[in-house]
């Protein structure tokens, strides 16, 4: 129910612009879920990567499991049978004196600049 109300509310952005974004506060348990999650991964370090497989259990399985339950609405409604969606993600903690960053940084591993 969570991820139909996402899709729901991004559905006419994304078709219109090709793009949209999510208020996942809204999920119930998301923010603590993913803060907790990175704490976990990162144990004092400054960067961890992680691949999300079974994601029962797991420390990202909540965050996964919506990230996956929206690739199946973008494979349903835009016919994208040969969509796939990440199954690593890499934390990273802000070093002293960096300024917080503007918004997400995406890097999908091309050779291109995503941002």
């Amino acid at each position: 129910r969570p991820v139909r109300e996402l899709w729901d509310a991004c559905e006419a952005a994304l078709k219109a612009d090709g793009a949209c974004t999510l208020d996942f506060p809204a999920v119930a348990g998301l923010p603590q879920s993913l803060a907790t999650a990175c704490a976990e991964l990162l144990r004092g370090g400054d960067v961890a990567t992680q691949r999300v497989g079974d994601v029962q259990g797991h420390p990202l399985g909540l965050p996964a499991a919506i990230f996956s339950a929206l690739a199946a609405e973008v494979q349903r409604v835009f016919g994208m049978v040969e969509l796939q969606a990440t199954t690593e993600v890499r934390v990273s903690r802000q070093g002293a004196g960096e300024a917080a960053p503007s918004g997400p940084e995406v890097d999908n591993g091309g050779l291109l600049p995503d941002n």
